[in-house]
């Protein structure tokens, strides 16, 4: 079994059909791990970053793909993350068959050129993963320190056989009662957007709203960034032509009310990017969109509602069901590892200290 470095684009050794091939029996797969994904992102982002993708050979084929990049991070660090980091919602080593082995041999490929990064960052683990086990095991015999970092809530609304319990949570009268509010302002009509010329017309008001939607908070719509509008048109005609793009629009009084930006993958609708304008913020239009995708997913025979990683309040209202993502961080060597965890401890004791002060204040003021 040989791993192989790849670090341009253009000497790619594998296309869109055998890159999906292995995606599809992978056992996390996602619409995160297909080619479409990395494709688009790379062509957006890859002039920010250095190609650092491994691909596993056996027998003169590709058995497994790690499609890394190299960043720099806090300090001048010298990073190894997943492609699509931060907007990957699930990521993962794409290796469907002789995974101990395989990821065996991108430990010993990467504790072999350890001098050319400080830490491995590896965001948004499936907990169920079996590559998880593997990693840390073949660290462990390789001297390379991991850390396991914080884990991210994963809420998901499961449908198929659940369908009863589905129907349930949609006749609740706090949903019924936000969607009656919102008709006030008129008609509702949700649909989704299946052509290219569909596509092509509602993107830009998309964009729109969730700029003015995120207007003048802390946390600025990132369609601000020419470079992230390219991608998400990219994006959605290659999702489309794949027959996994799930873009939904509802329309109230024939204005758009909100949209959903999501996939249609693998039986699963997964929860990505919602916007809704702020004209119809007092009728709670995020409500109504929630309700009608959880009924669309049903008519469409899907399994579940995914809404991915993140603990919003609004999850918990329609999930039945909590995974988890797991964040590890692999060092290069012993005193880097040593650092995290000495910084780890010190801002725990802040937060300790803090939270004590706090209380003890509320205490004086009673």
């Amino acid at each position: 079994m040989q791993v192989r470095l790849t670090e341009s684009r253009d000497r790619l050794p594998l296309d869109r059909a055998q890159w999906n091939g292995l995606a599809a029996q992978n056992a996390t797969h996602s619409a995160f791990q297909t080619f479409e994904w990395f494709d688009t992102w790379w062509t957006a982002f890859g002039p920010r970053h250095r190609l650092f993708l491994l691909t596993i050979h056996q027998a003169g084929s590709i058995i497994g793909i790690v499609p890394l990049m190299a960043v720099r991070g806090p300090l001048g660090l010298r990073q190894l993350e997943f492609i699509g980091t931060p907007n990957a919602d699930y990521q993962d080593l794409i290796i469907p068959e002789h995974c101990d082995e395989a990821v065996r041999a991108v430990c010993e490929f990467l504790h072999g050129v350890r001098g050319r990064w400080d830490m491995i960052v590896l965001r948004n683990l499936p907990s169920g993963s079996p590559t998880i086990g593997v990693l840390q095991t073949a660290c462990a015999q390789l001297g390379l320190r991991l850390m396991d970092m914080e884990r991210q809530p994963c809420p998901t609304l499961q449908i198929r056989g659940r369908e009863e319990e589905v129907r349930q949570l949609l006749d609740r009268y706090s949903v019924r009662r936000s969607i009656r509010r919102l008709a006030t302002r008129g008609a509702l009509a949700y649909r989704t957007l299946d052509t290219p010329e569909e596509v092509g017309h509602w993107l830009p008001v998309f964009f729109e709203q969730h700029v003015r939607r995120w207007q003048g908070t802390n946390d600025p719509s990132p369609f601000t960034d020419e470079a992230f509008c390219a991608w998400y048109r990219d994006l959605a005609q290659a999702a489309l032509a794949g027959g996994w793009l799930h873009f939904s629009l509802l329309e109230c009084g024939g204005q758009p009310a909100a949209f959903h930006f999501g996939f249609s993958h693998g039986g699963v609708l997964s929860w990505y990017k919602p916007s809704f304008s702020p004209e119809f913020a007092r009728e709670s239009p995020g409500t109504a969109l929630i309700s009608r995708l959880i009924q669309d997913a049903t008519d469409r025979g899907l399994g579940e509602l995914d809404f991915a990683a993140g603990l919003e309040p609004f999850k918990d209202r329609f999930s039945n069901l909590r995974r988890e993502c797991l964040n590890l961080r692999i060092f290069s060597g012993p005193l880097l590892h040593a650092g995290f965890v000495a910084g780890g401890r010190l801002r725990r004791c802040a937060r300790s200290s803090w939270h004590r002060v706090r209380g003890k204040s509320r205490d004086d003021a009673g």
